[in-house]
């Protein structure tokens, strides 16, 4: 388990360093995971998850998947975050996968600006 924990906060890390310049989509590859960071037309962040070999995404996340409002993450690294978390779900296997919870991101370390609901 501690093996799998370093090993997620050590692609967090990779992915919270990156920061093209001005991009609309950014891609990183994870094993058998791509997570495309994607810049919604509103000026906030949301994500597809992408299995390998696929074309269409096995998760679409535009918006906070735990807030009422219907707008994405204000900072593009707290989409990264909760993108991680899924893609960790996945890669342990499980394929019910539940919403994130506002508690989860808290934990996760998803920072204030998007916990505001």
């Amino acid at each position: 388990m501690k093996i799998k924990i370093n090993l997620f906060a050590f692609f967090l890390l990779t992915m919270l360093s990156y920061s093209p310049v001005k991009a609309q989509t950014e891609e990183l590859k994870i094993g058998n995971y791509t997570l495309k960071n994607m810049l919604n037309a509103d000026k906030t962040y949301g994500f597809e998850i992408y299995i390998e070999n696929q074309k269409k995404p096995l998760l679409q996340q535009k918006i906070k998947p735990y807030s009422t409002a219907k707008a994405g993450f204000i900072e593009r690294q707290n989409a990264v975050v909760a993108a991680m978390w899924y893609i960790n779900e996945l890669k342990e296997g499980r394929n019910d996968i539940k919403k994130l919870t506002l508690v989860k991101a808290k934990q996760l370390g998803i920072t204030q600006n998007d916990l505001n609901q």
